[in-house]
């Protein structure tokens, strides 16, 4: 966890200790004998009973800067987890006894501020105290049961959209604590490992590894997690502009409020698919760090694209648009957890509002963006559009223009109306019958036909299946016939040099023995001449062979039965593969979009232009999970 730079001065109200009252200890004596010192009993920080009512049960694991173990707090009858810091850590890169000491001391400064701040908020683990002695340094956090979220991957098997979607916006309650601050705290690393369950299934947000980047200069520091570090697997969770910028990724300065987002929306994507966003790539990769520089820095086509419908194609339109406001490269325009939150109070004063509309919901929370502006002229001229093109449907739009001139509009209008309706409704009672009878007609001209096309392809399958069955008896029969007839001819040949019986049963054994490794051998055979076959027909290195025989010019009937296929023009097959292309699924996300494209022959496929209404009758709403599916060509 990132805090203020100004934070971490060293003038802090923790007094400093000369080198001189130390003599000849050891590092690590001197720098727990200096905690003693910063920190006295009377601090609240510092843990005094330890001994008396602390007890341990048992080791959680060894992280890179130190074990984690379970202890029992007597007097209150609770778990905590206590993390003991290897001292040397604060002795990396051989540094002098003053840039230790500093060090140290911005270490308890910011463990006080993680106190202060997990006590008044719920999404914040507590951190309990330190207790330290002339031996050791052990930090005590709070202790959850249920682990974290990443526990709940282990089996490969991602959460719910539902569930996911909770997790997130408590993740995000917590983290908007941290950045709503006057000097705003940054956790900067934010994983599901890093996310802890309560026994009540909510969560809360953690970072015990408790600071991950203590940086001094440049350098980082961390104390302890319950799984060993793996640096590897963090950097899949560090945004663009921190890999990018000149401090790297080991310096806490080069992480800001935006660098939170993208780390959140890394671990949205890990809650959905169990990892985060390729994960299988860079696992293979050996110098994972240098390769992720390299993409970072890399022109745009060389980046990994961090778009919903490469990472999550068949996600709802909510997590869609999270991850598509999330993972955007630039920090400037990055959704920040404050609008996140706001977005969220939307949506659930509006329960009966579709979820589509969460993009213009985004953009009512930011009404001071050119992008609200383009949104609702765009909104304006797409409803009146409709508007104009429902009137001019309607037989009496001249009509009512003409009204409108002289003055009596109200008066027609409901005269009309009135008329319209009772015609509606004498209209409406001589239609029943016949449109009960017509949809019977459809509806058992409907079964029939799938019933029809169902038997068709169920005997056509049937008749596929036994000629397949039939064909392989017959080759496994060829193959028994050979393997049989070459050892037969085997044992008579030996039988007529030797003079010997062969029917005993031992040679009967081994004459089994080498029939089945025969039959093996050309089943075998028979299915690497069927690969080499397909291979070359493939890469049409086939047509070489002196053997080949072209398909004919024309269709080969026997019985008119098709045998075999005319060869189809080179040109011919061309342009059936440029006019055969994948429709995209184009989402879309604001009232005002259409969706208009022309291909090469300028021929339109499909035009969908919707309004507001028009989408909430599109919307599939089912436990949070909204779809769109709209085509262009």
């Amino acid at each position: 966890m990132a805090f203020p730079r100004r934070n971490l001065s060293i003038t802090s109200r923790y007094s400093t200790i000369d080198d001189d009252e130390y003599g000849d200890m050891t590092y690590s004596k001197r720098l727990l004998s200096d905690v003693k010192r910063k920190l006295p009993d009377s601090s609240h920080l510092r843990i005094t009973d330890f001994k008396e009512n602390y007890t341990k049960i048992k080791e959680l694991g060894i992280g890179r800067f130190g074990s984690v173990a379970q202890y029992l707090n007597k007097k209150t009858n609770t778990f905590i987890v206590g993390k003991h810091v290897k001292m040397e850590m604060f002795d990396h890169w051989s540094q002098d006894w003053g840039k230790i000491k500093r060090r140290l001391n911005d270490f308890i400064v910011e463990l006080e501020i993680l106190h202060n701040l997990s006590r008044k908020h719920d999404r914040i683990a507590d951190f309990i105290g330190i207790y330290s002695d002339n031996m050791e340094l052990i930090v005590f956090t709070e202790y959850l049961c249920n682990g974290s979220i990443k526990d709940k991957l282990e089996k490969g098997v991602g959460l719910s959209e539902k569930l996911t979607l909770k997790y997130f916006y408590q993740v995000c309650e917590g983290l908007h604590w941290l950045h709503d601050r006057i000097n705003p705290v940054i956790h900067s690393d934010i994983k599901a490992a890093n996310i802890l369950i309560t026994t009540f299934d909510d969560v809360k947000l953690a970072n015990f590894g408790l600071v991950r980047d203590l940086a001094i200069d440049g350098f980082g520091v961390a104390v302890g997690s319950e799984v060993s570090f793996d640096f590897r697997g963090t950097m899949l969770y560090v945004a663009p502009e921190v890999i990018t910028s000149e401090l790297g990724p080991g310096n806490k300065n080069a992480y800001g409020k935006p660098a939170d987002m993208w780390a959140l929306g890394c671990t949205l994507i890990e809650m959905l698919v169990c990892h985060p966003p390729y994960f299988e790539y860079f696992g293979c990769v050996e110098e994972m760090q240098k390769e992720v520089r390299e993409r970072a820095n890399g022109p745009i086509d060389k980046q990994l694209p961090y778009e919903s419908k490469v990472l999550c194609p068949t996600a709802s339109q909510h997590i869609k648009f999270l991850i598509d406001n999330l993972f955007d490269k630039n920090p400037d325009t990055r959704i920040t957890v404050s609008q996140l939150i706001k977005l969220k109070r939307k949506i659930d004063q509006n329960t009966e509002q579709s979820l589509i509309d969460l993009y213009s919901l985004y953009d009512q929370i930011n009404l001071a963006s050119s992008r609200t502006t383009l949104f609702s002229s765009d909104l304006n001229s797409s409803c009146s559009t409709i508007e104009m093109k429902t009137l001019r449907d309607n037989d009496d739009f001249d009509d009512d223009i003409e009204d409108k001139k002289e003055g009596n509009f109200l008066n027609n209008k409901e005269k009309k109306s009135r008329t319209r309706y009772f015609s509606e409704i004498s209209s409406t009672k001589k239609e029943p019958k016949r449109r009960t009878v017509n949809d019977l007609a459809i509806c058992c001209a409907f079964f029939t036909s799938r019933f029809i096309l169902f038997f068709r392809y169920y005997f056509q399958s049937l008749c596929y299946t036994t000629i397949f069955v039939i064909l392989g008896i017959l080759i496994l029969a060829a193959f028994f016939l050979i393997t049989f007839g070459v050892i037969h001819g085997i044992r008579t040949a030996i039988t007529s040099v030797c003079k010997c019986d062969l029917n005993q049963p031992q040679f009967l054994i081994i004459s089994g023995i080498f029939f089945i490794l025969l039959f093996a051998l050309l089943f075998s055979c028979c299915m690497v001449a069927i690969g080499e076959y397909k291979f070359r027909m493939a890469n049409r290195t086939l047509r070489k062979s002196k053997y080949f025989v072209k398909r004919p010019s024309h269709d080969l009937k026997l019985f008119g039965i098709t045998i075999v296929k005319k060869e189809k023009d080179e040109d011919d097959s061309s342009d059936e593969d440029d006019n055969v292309k994948e429709i995209p699924k184009l989402y879309i996300t604001s009232p005002s979009q259409q969706a208009l494209y022309n291909n090469k022959n300028n021929t339109l496929k499909d035009v969908m232009i919707t309004d507001t209404s028009a989408n909430k009758n599109l919307v599939s709403n089912n436990n949070n999970d909204v779809s769109m599916d709209f085509y262009y060509n």
